[in-house]
């Protein structure tokens, strides 16, 4: 799996470890609080790695130049690969207008949230793809753009009752189970007396088939939790 996808280390991961996945990224930048720039730059990556910018702290009332010049001696320094706008606080003025100023004037490949990227003509990071909805159907608005996909092991369930059916999130995964190519999941069906369970959620090895899928629909990155996703 690492071979595919950009595995996001904090900077304890690589303080922690020596060997790191042939695709890694750093995920410990954001916005200081203290100055109009950033903090929590690396001090060390290994070449084609990729940058993330998380917007944990506002950028408000940071200076965009000031910003893009610390961004871009990042990767001129440590040979970035690609930088990710990881913002995914409710949308707002200066946040998308960072956003935009970012993506204009970086060297390198660009990626941003779905929330910030509808307006941009700029590369989209879509959230993870729910077991339960079709990669088609999930990338049909994005049609023409340049995406990237945040993978995670992430599970679904629906409780069928009398009274209608309800989501719930899974607090265990039965132990009979089948898989469906199609949604590139596994799921199980539980019958109890006054109600049905329905699971579906991704292994490791449904995420591979996952990225096969997306490659072959024309998706170019993916972006998932080293501490997550690791084997």
């Amino acid at each position: 799996m690492e071979n595919r996808c950009y595995l996001a280390m904090t900077a304890a991961d690589f303080q922690n470890y020596s060997t790191f996945p042939k695709k890694c990224a750093w995920m410990s930048c954001h916005f200081s609080s203290y100055s109009k720039g950033l903090s929590n730059l690396p001090q060390a990556l290994p070449a084609g790695a990729m940058l993330i910018l998380d917007d944990s702290t506002s950028p408000s009332g940071h200076d965009p130049d000031t910003v893009l010049h610390q961004l871009q001696a990042t990767v001129n320094a440590h040979v970035c690969s690609c930088v990710l706008l990881d913002f995914q606080k409710p949308k707002n003025e200066e946040t998308a207008a960072m956003a935009a100023h970012l993506a204009k004037g970086l060297s390198c490949p660009v990626g941003i949230s779905h929330l910030y990227a509808k307006e941009l003509a700029c590369t989209v990071l879509l959230p993870p793809l729910p077991p339960d909805v079709h990669l088609n159907d999930y990338i049909q608005p994005w049609i023409g753009r340049e995406i990237w996909l945040e993978l995670a092991l992430n599970a679904v369930g629906y409780r069928v009752s009398k009274e209608g059916t309800q989501s719930f999130h899974p607090t265990y995964l039965p132990e009979i189970n089948f898989s469906n190519d199609s949604l590139c999941c596994h799921y199980a069906m539980e019958q109890y007396d006054d109600h049905i369970d329905f699971t579906l959620w991704r292994t490791a090895e449904d995420l591979t088939h996952l990225m096969e899928q997306a490659e072959k629909c024309g998706i170019s990155k993916f972006v998932g939790l080293w501490q997550e996703l690791h084997p």
